[in-house]
Order: structure tokens, then C-alpha cells, then sequence
């Protein structure tokens, strides 16, 4: 079963914010769980194996890897299996990974437990508590989005105070179990990831006699999503049954036709521009309905059209032939590259350069982490403000890039805390603004793929580009790895352009039309 329905009465009210809570507790236990505890945990192996750095640094790095690269196949498991049983499954992988981490005695060990069974947990638990929003926000789905991704960097700024604690008081196995036991939030979360359905509707349907047509006004049929913008629709025949007796009717404008193509719920992936619940349709030449892989839909009933279900294979498809979604990864190789470059780098390289002592390498730490949670509150209060999400997208990533190569260059431990706490804020408004820009481009349908898309090419340019950026830092020095990075990041940024201008221009025509 899919997470998110065709047809929902409930979506931004009621039962939809006790997900947005169950959400946003996931998220702290998932995305900034792992990222919280990572320097912590490598400090842990290191003492309790008794092994190197470098080797319990692999350790952390293979966890992060497999949170990226596990994530399409943790989309594929929530369109067949739902986001229910992906959250439970995960929370399941992180209990056993954990708990049975008390247990574990040798180092590779914890590259089986920790590095690959944690690292699976939390990219499905990621994945599903994401997911399960677009079922239950329409109107106010930007800021479900903004809020979870604040309760990623709570957890982030949380969770390395609290590992600590339990390491030192109990030390690594018991400390483990305890981990453990904090993930059954996951179970409960998953449980409360009952996909929506309209039971209202429902019911009304067994009370009347199934001959009878239901004819729903347009203007209260919800869609699946505000952004997308059905672009065609074609000539179609309806029957309308009266009194046992049939007739054929042809419906010949596309404006009458609108009511139908919204109970299709077709999601097209050239969407107009979200935050306006007043929609427009786009006359198209030849008023043909077309499903996401551009391909007719044939039906001779708005009720064969709720049972068209596109394949998996072709839904991929569908993405893989987008040039929108190819923007999008190269943008996220990009950016995640200089993301995970700059923090394995700026610390070592800072403390050198500006000679800080412990304490003022400490307070840089602090700073950084409370310029991400400004961003993420930033995020989730300007969420209902009605803008171009990829631009917005585009303008962070282009500034904390500059900040980037301008830290490189800092000569005084003041001028690099302001050049660090523009960078945090930057870096939590594009990372809390990213559900948001794929919502924008490809619509709800397709989102969990998506999303689990830019999750690999994220930890692609994790994985090949840091490399890449330090290779250049060891064989010549860490300022140039910065500055690498930097230009990088600013390529990926500058590489949105085509989709935003696009995007522009579509809005341009839309409003164009009468």
C-alpha cells in the first residue's frame, strides 16, 4: 500500500498533526541521532576495540554512507510496502543494531551493527517520516517539512550531550542498550502511520444505491498536491446512469472536465508554482490528460481513472528521462561534497591557521550548531510565506559556498565566528527548504523516489567528491581543499538556474492565461 492516497478529507487538520509530532520525534532520533552521536562513536570504538583512528573512522563513515545510499531502495520499500511498515522495519534495524552492540566484542563487530544495520534503520525510518507528511499536509506541507528537519538539528545538538552522559556513566555496552531501548520511539511513530482514506466519503457511499453517479463540486475535491498542475485534458465519455437506463454524454472543453481530472489525481512533473490554492489550468493544444510518463490515460470513467496505478519500473523511468531531476542530483552531489568536506576539514585547518585554544575550538562548535537551529526556526517560520523555493535553494547554497572560501582566508577568531554562523544558518535554510524544492519539481506522487534519489547522489558526493577535495588538500595544503570545495558547491548552486528560469517562465504563461 502506498502512504500517500489519491483522495484524503483530513490532510492539515486533526490526526495530521499528531503525525507532524510523531515525524518530528522520528527525525530527531534518526537523521539527527546519527549525525549527533558520529564523533562521539568514534571516539567509543576507538577505546573499546582498542583499534586506530583511521579504522574507527571508517567505522562512522560507512554508517553515514549506508543512511545515503540505502535511501532508494528505502523509497522503492515505502511505495510497494507503505511508510508504516518502513518506519517499523527501520526501528526494528536500529533496536537489533544497538542492542545487540552491547553484546559485540571485536571491531568488525561494529562495521556489521553499527556502520550497516543502524545505518539501514535510520535511512528508512528517514525516509518514511518524511514520506508520511505529503499524505497529510497540503496547505500547510512547507511547514510540516521545515518543522521535522528542525527536529533533525535539535536531535543533532542534543544527542552528543546525551551519548556522552551514557557513555560515561556506563560505560559502551550499556550505553548501547540504552540507545536501543531510545529507538522504540520508531515503533511507535510507525503505528501511528495509518494512511489517510475518506471515511467520511466512504460512508456516504454504502448509504446510497450503487447506480446512483457521485458528482462531487470541483471546488471541494482536494489535490493531491497544490503545486501540481494538471497541463491537459482530453475529450472523454461519461456515463451517466438514470433509473436503470444508460446514456453517453461527450464532454468537449477542458474546463468541464476539470472535476474529472482532479478525481484522476494525475501528477504531472511539470508542476506551476506551490503556495496558491487557486490553481490554474493550463489549456493545452489538443486537450489530452496525460499521466507523469507522458503516456494517455485510457478510461471511459472517472473510477477506471482512480485504478490507473503507473508501475514502479515506469515511474522510475519517468524520473531518470526528467532533466529536472538530473539538476537536481548533480546539485545535491555538489552540495553535500562541500558539506561533508567542510566539516571533516575546518576545525584542524582553523585551529591552526588562528592558533585556537581548546575552549575557543569548543565555543566555534557551539556557534555553528546554534546558527543551524536559527536556520531551521527560520525555515519553519518563513514556510508560509508564498516564494520560489528553488530560488531560495539556490541563493543559500551560493552563500555559504563564498563562506566557505572566505573562512579559508579568516585572520581573526571574530571575523571567522560571523563567517561560521552565516554559513550554519545557510547550510539548515537549503537543507530544511529541500522537501519543499522536490515537492516544487516533481509533486507527491513521485516524491519518496525522488527524495531517495537525492539522498544518493548526496552521499555520492559524500563519498567521491570529500575524497576528491582531500586528495587536493594532502597533496598540496587544507586551504586549497576549502577553496575546492567552495567552487564546487558554487557550480552545483549555479546549475539550478535552467530549472528556476524554467520555472519562471511557466509561471509567466500560466498567468498569462485568462
Amino acid at each position: 500500500m502506498n502512504c500517500c492516497p489519491r483522495i484524503s478529507t483530513n490532510k492539515d487538520r486533526g490526526y495530521a498533526w499528531w503525525i507532524l509530532f510523531m515525524s518530528f520525534l522520528s527525525h530527531v532520533c534518526n537523521r539527527g541521532f546519527s549525525f549527533g552521536i558520529l564523533g562521539n562513536m568514534t571516539i567509543a570504538h576507538q577505546k573499546f576495540f582498542n583499534i586506530g583512528l583511521q579504522e574507527s573512522g571508517i567505522i562512522g563513515s560507512l554508517h553515514v554512507a549506508s543512511i545515503f545510499l540505502f535511501a532508494p531502495l528505502a523509497s522503492i520499500m515505502v511505495k510497494k510496502l507503505g511508510c508504516r511498515t518502513v518506519e517499523i522495519l527501520g526501528g526494528c534495524c536500529l533496536i537489533l543494531g544497538f542492542g545487540l552492540s552491547s553484546l559485540s566484542t571485536q571491531s568488525w563487530h561494529a562495521f556489521m551493527l553499527f556502520s550497516l544495520l543502524a545505518g539501514i534503520g535510520v535511512s528508512s525510518t528517514y525516509m518514511a517520516s518524511s514520506t508520511i507528511l505529503t499524505a497529510y499536509f497540503q496547505r500547510f506541507s512547507y511547514f510540516a517539512f521545515s518543522l521535522v528537519i528542525l527536529g533533525s538539528f535539535i536531535g543533532s545538538t542534543v544527542w552528543p550531550i546525551g551519548s556522552q552522559y551514557l557513555l560515561d556513566t556506563f560505560g559502551y555496552t550499556k550505553a548501547m542498550g540504552f540507545i536501543a531501548i531510545s529507538h522504540l520511539i520508531h515503533f511507535i511513530s510507525g503505528a501511528s502511520f495509518i494512511p489517510p482514506n475518506n471515511t467520511q466519503q466512504s460512508s456516504e457511499d454504502e448509504k446510497k444505491p450503487p447506480n446512483e453517479m457521485q458528482a462531487t463540486p470541483t471546488n471541494k475535491i482536494p489535490r493531491e498536491s497544490t503545486n501540481e498542475l494538471p497541463e491537459k485534458a482530453e475529450t472523454t465519455i461519461v456515463k451517466e446512469v438514470t433509473g436503470g437506463s444508460s446514456s453517453q454524454t461527450s464532454i468537449s472543453t477542458c474546463a468541464e472536465q476539470e472535476s474529472a481530472i482532479e478525481k484522476c489525481d494525475v501528477t504531472f512533473t511539470n508542476s506551476a508554482f506551490i503556495n496558491s490554492n487557486d490553481d490554474k489550468l493550463s489549456e493545452a493544444e489538443g486537450c489530452e490528460k496525460l499521466a507523469t510518463n507522458g503516456e494517455p490515460i485510457s478510461s471511459d470513467s472517472s473510477e477506471n481513472c482512480a485504478e490507473e496505478n503507473p508501475s514502479l519500473k515506469k515511474d522510475l523511468l519517468s524520473l531518470i528521462k526528467s532533466p529536472q531531476v538530473w539538476v537536481l542530483m548533480v546539485n545535491a552531489f555538489f552540495w553535500n561534497a562541500t558539506n561533508t568536506t567542510f566539516h571533516v576539514l575546518i576545525n584542524n585547518y582553523i585551529v591552526h591557521r588562528l592558533s585556537l585554544i581548546e575552549r575557543e575550538a569548543a565555543l566555534s562548535i557551539t556557534i555553528l550548531g546554534g546558527a543551524k537551529l536559527a536556520g531551521s526556526v527560520i525555515a519553519v517560520l518563513i514556510s508560509p510565506l508564498k516564494f520560489d523555493r528553488p530560488m531560495l535553494r539556490f541563493i543559500t547554497i551560493m552563500v555559504y559556498s563564498i563562506c566557505t572560501i572566505i573562512i579559508a582566508f579568516s585572520t581573526s577568531k571574530e571575523m571567522y565566528y560571523i563567517l561560521l554562523s552565516i554559513w550554519g544558518v545557510n547550510f539548515a535554510l537549503s537543507l530544511g527548504n529541500l522537501l519543499a524544492v522536490l515537492l516544487d519539481v516533481i509533486g507527491t506522487r513521485l516524491l519518496p523516489l525522488l527524495f531517495g534519489i537525492e539522498l544518493l547522489a548526496s552521499g555520492l558526493g559524500s563519498l567521491l567528491g570529500t575524497a576528491f577535495y582531500t586528495f587536493i588538500g594532502e597533496n598540496t595544503e587544507e586551504l586549497y581543499s576549502l577553496i575546492s570545495a567552495g567552487c564546487g558547491s558554487i557550480i552545483g548552486s549555479i546549475i539550478l538556474l535552467p530549472l528556476i528560469i524554467s520555472r519562471q517562465r511557466q509561471e509567466h504563461l500560466v498567468n498569462k492565461q485568462p
